[in-house]
């Protein structure tokens, strides 16, 4: 369960930080009973999201064991965004599985809360136990229990009124081997999903209760108007980062509409105010009500959409780094992403370089219709040893070696070079 927790700060002498008057800390904390009440397992999430309460002097890396062999990490809500704690226990300890309470604030165009959290799922193939709450006023729903690179198991987005409920699902285990396999064949379940109708579809967007919040950085991206161009190819760079797009489609009703899409690329940090950011390296198709930035990244009602796209492709080559994240990035206008049966996704290391040639790309035979965004997202964190952000030298300290462009051979020698030199230089004093 998630609850608030309190405590003294006289508990932890070794945080120095400012203590509230009352003389305690607050956190958001998740506590783990196992069958008979007893607490197994307890988190306190590292990551606030604007939220009036304290994180730990140390952050946490929490995990538990069941009596049923499966070792589940835990985490919280806006963790999800961060390398530490979520992304380090599947690195580092190598958990499968994931319990994920949360309360998001969906966001349009990249991070509503079952697109980041299938695409999160997918990217660690690991199983993912998201519980959403559920207050559509807020613009807080989202819960879904997912399994790698299988997809979804089940998910719901409710957007017209709250719910209490419980999910309940079959959730395979991980064999001992990795799941390597990118494309996936939809089971019935997932066809029944993937079959809703127009009408079904188009709830999601006609609700008026529900709170969207949208991506203030969209104005800091490069991006390009597609108007009405059925079969588009356009590469688009925003810093060191160029994407290539490849685009097919055809009217789903006859006559003109005012929506649209962008193609866009952005290489730089969120820039949400007064909560922790990442540094993202994005190349996207969003859709827009309009031909202006401004009219992207919204809600848009069931009528605007008029594209049903036969092919979509997004590649990019993308730079290794010390902590990084890259996942396939989708969501229709029902607010659910694509399975991984609707799309092929490849990340290949480019031959004598230390970069990673990603592809992500509607399905061949797949159609679909009433998209709002596609995208390769890649979550760079703190940005700490992203190679080519610095210097040859400063590269070289991350533990890249020299990819043989001449220069960098050059400057590699003269290192060496030189510590030869001072190396002969003693020997020869002390002989």
């Amino acid at each position: 369960i998630n609850i608030n927790e309190k405590q003294l700060c006289s508990d932890t002498p070794e945080d120095t930080r400012p203590c509230a008057p009352n003389g305690h800390n607050i956190f958001n904390t998740n506590v783990v009973f196992d069958r008979h009440g007893t607490v197994v397992s307890r988190y306190r999430k590292v990551h606030l999201y604007g939220e009036p309460r304290n994180s730990t002097f140390v952050p946490e890396s929490v995990s538990f064991d069941t009596d049923f062999n499966v070792t589940f990490g835990h985490f919280i809500c806006f963790d999800i965004l961060f390398y530490a704690p979520a992304h380090e226990m599947r690195l580092t300890q190598g958990i499968r599985d994931f319990v994920f309470p949360t309360m998001w604030f969906s966001q349009l165009p990249f991070l509503t809360a079952v697109q980041v959290q299938l695409g999160w799922s997918y990217a660690n193939d690991v199983n993912l136990l998201a519980a959403g709450s559920s207050h559509t006023e807020y613009g807080s729903t989202g819960t879904g229990i997912f399994n790698g690179r299988k997809g979804t198991i089940t998910s719901v987005m409710n957007l017209d009124e709250g719910e209490r409920r419980i999910y309940v699902a079959q959730v395979p285990k991980y064999p001992s081997s990795a799941v390597t396999s990118q494309r996936r064949v939809a089971t019935q379940r997932q066809k029944q999903r993937l079959g809703q109708s127009l009408e079904q579809r188009a709830l999601a967007r006609s609700s008026a209760g529900f709170k969207m919040k949208r991506d203030d950085a969209l104005e800091l991206y490069e991006s390009v108007w597609l108007q009405q161009e059925r079969n588009v190819t356009k590469d688009v760079c925003h810093g060191s980062l160029c994407c290539h797009f490849e685009l097919e489609w055809s009217p789903v009703q006859a006559g003109e509409s005012p929506s649209g899409y962008r193609v866009g690329a952005f290489d730089g940090w969120r820039n949400e105010q007064d909560v922790d950011n990442n540094y993202v390296r994005n190349c996207g198709i969003f859709v827009c009500s309009g031909p202006n930035i401004e009219d992207c990244g919204l809600l848009l009602n069931a009528t605007a959409s008029n594209r049903n796209f036969s092919r979509l492709l997004i590649e990019a080559s993308y730079p290794k780094s010390q902590e990084f994240l890259l996942t396939p990035n989708s969501v229709r206008d029902n607010l659910l992403p694509l399975e991984p049966s609707q799309f092929e996704w490849s990340v290949q290391e480019e031959e004598q370089s230390h970069l990673l040639s990603v592809r992500f790309a509607l399905a061949e035979a797949e159609s679909l219709s009433n998209l709002l965004t596609f995208a390769i997202y890649g979550n760079y964190y703190d940005d700490i040893c992203t190679y080519g952000i610095d210097t040859p030298d400063k590269d070289i300290q991350c533990g890249y070696k020299p990819k043989g462009d001449g220069a960098a051979d050059l400057r590699f020698f003269g290192n060496w070079f030189h510590m030869l030199t001072v190396v002969l230089l003693i020997v020869s004093l002390s002989s």
